[in-house]
């Protein structure tokens, strides 16, 4: 996503973790928004508790739906 030129933002909501989950999960999305802040990529993410699955709307309209870990795109 970060090398297609058209996004600019990409925002994530993903569910709740608990305890070191969340920690380094925390940690690794900070890395990746560091990361595509390099490509000129905003990433936007948020936790809710009401999800279970993994949801990306990036600013060209598109949205994925993921219930799966997010390397399933590699």
């Amino acid at each position: 996503m970060a090398r297609c030129s058209t996004i600019k933002k990409i925002e994530l909501t993903t569910g709740d973790a608990i305890g070191d989950d969340r920690y380094n999960s925390e940690s690794r999305l900070e890395d990746i928004r560091r990361h595509l802040q390099t490509y000129g990529v905003e990433l936007i993410w948020a936790r809710s508790g009401a999800l279970h699955a993994r949801e990306i709307t990036a600013s060209t309209g598109w949205t994925i739906l993921s219930d799966r870990g997010l390397d399933i795109y590699k």
